[in-house]
């Protein structure tokens, strides 16, 4: 999974909880590293409810899907899965 999608999504969702005024523990940043796949629902349906799982969901669509878009382009490209 590459890194750059991830980097900005973390980046993202650290200033959207910081508006939020939501106090966060000093690591932020490393937990959101590690725990990315359920701090950013948790932490979205704390600020918006249930709304948020709507900015959790597409978090997570746009971490994940260059991933995916890879693949999908080497199979078509090389034949190869």
């Amino acid at each position: 999974m590459s890194r750059d999608p991830m980097s900005a999504a973390v980046s993202w969702f650290r200033r959207y909880l910081d508006q939020a005024k939501l106090p966060l523990p000093y690591d932020w940043g490393f937990f959101l590293w590690i725990g990315w796949p359920v701090l950013i629902p948790v932490y979205a349906a704390r600020v918006e409810g249930w709304r948020g799982w709507r900015v959790a969901v597409r978090l997570l669509v746009l971490i994940v899907a260059p991933t995916f878009i890879a693949a999908i382009v080497r199979v078509f490209v090389n034949g190869e899965a």
